[in-house]
């Protein structure tokens, strides 16, 4: 038999028909899948953690209850850093907070003016005389945290750099001290960054875009904290432990 022109475009519209049901069903399969995967999954090698970190000990002594957080400093004349200033100090407090390591005592630039006539202080300046003791006097504190601003870059990658001691009050050494910087566009960094934003999100069925942290300074400079922060030494329970009480095996012997 014969094969008629007509019979060709029914083959290849049906053929083609086919094609886009194929089509239709893997953007159904793939909607759906995603719809409860984050972009966590399409990541590439690991995160990172700081590795420039100093502990005098692995736990904090129970005596350091209250610790006086100074103002934290950035270098004169640079408006970038100001402005990184600004933006992350109260999430940097916010952060300390959140680690219940211990109760924290805000001084303000001006209160810290009225004591030393300076605004701010970092921990590697020579100090006045019997400055831990004043500071020790007005907040009752046990340890002083000195921080700095050294790096920030507002526009990707995103750059913020820490530097913070917690100084004690009883011995005038540096207990802990961590100086790191968090650089965007260093991919381990990036990954933990992107980690920690998907940790901090709410389960829910629509995706993620995890990589929209690179872009917000304020949520970028807030994984930098929590990440600082979290090098501090752990806090000793204070609780007694009780040892647990035998069972009362007489009581199941008298049963009848």
């Amino acid at each position: 038999m014969t094969q008629q022109p007509g019979d060709n475009l029914t083959v290849k519209s049906a053929s083609a028909t086919a094609v886009l049901w194929v089509l239709a069903w893997c953007g159904v399969w793939l909607t759906c899948s995603c719809s409860h995967r984050s972009l966590e999954s399409f990541m590439i090698g690991p995160g990172s953690t700081p590795k420039n970190v100093y502990r005098a000990a692995d736990q904090l002594p129970p005596e350091m209850k209250r610790v006086a957080v100074l103002p934290l400093m950035v270098r004169p004349s640079d408006s970038a850093l100001e402005a990184g200033r600004q933006a992350l100090e109260p999430v940097l407090h916010a952060e300390l907070r959140k680690t219940s390591r211990f109760e924290t005592v805000e001084v303000t630039a001006d209160q810290l003016r009225i004591l030393t006539g300076r605004r701010q202080w970092g921990a590697e300046e020579k100090l006045p005389p019997d400055f831990l003791k004043q500071l020790q006097t007005v907040t009752g504190c046990d340890a002083v945290l000195f921080s700095r601003l050294t790096q920030y870059r507002a526009y990707p990658p995103l750059v913020v750099g820490w530097d913070l001691r917690l100084v004690d009050v009883k011995t005038a050494s540096v207990f802990w001290a961590v100086d790191e910087v968090f650089d965007a566009g260093n991919e381990p960094v990036n990954n933990a960054a992107r980690l920690y934003l998907l940790q901090q999100m709410p389960e829910t069925s629509t995706p993620v875009d995890s990589r929209t942290i690179l872009n917000s300074p304020r949520r970028f400079g807030q994984f930098s904290a929590s990440q600082a922060v979290a090098t501090l030494p752990d806090r000793k329970s204070l609780l007694a432990k009780v040892p647990p009480q035998p069972a009362d095996n007489q009581a199941e012997m008298r049963k009848p």
